[in-house]
């Protein structure tokens, strides 16, 4: 367990450091794609890598997941980022879901289940 979460936390800091440097270092290869464009890393998480962290693993962060932004023309913040695997979103929005089932039968890492729910 404990070599388990050293190796999420080695990947978070990567993913983490990764972003800050493509926001804010003008010398990194991919600033012209974020930086230069006005994309930005939310206060809480630019200051605090642990801010960062206890987000994504409180919202189902794994090793085998990448984060990335819903909407590309916004900055990195809670709102806006999502886990995917291998490019295919891993986040279902509530707000579009009605419940029909299809994304739990599609999905090709079987990671939905369908819940009833409990009034």
């Amino acid at each position: 367990m404990e070599e388990s979460y050293k190796r999420t936390q080695k990947r978070l800091r990567a993913i983490y450091k990764n972003m800050i440097r493509r926001c804010y270092d003008e010398e990194a290869k991919d600033y012209k794609y974020y930086g230069a464009k006005g994309v930005k890393v939310c206060f809480s998480w630019k200051s605090s890598f642990a801010s960062f962290c206890i987000w994504s693993l409180q919202n189902g962060y794994a090793n085998d997941l990448t984060i990335d932004r819903k909407d590309n023309n916004k900055g990195y913040c809670p709102e806006n980022c999502i886990k995917q695997k291998d490019g295919i979103l891993t986040d279902i929005d509530l707000d579009y879901c009605k419940g029909c089932g299809v994304c739990a039968k599609v999905c090709p890492f079987k990671a939905i289940e369908m819940k009833s729910k409990e009034n």
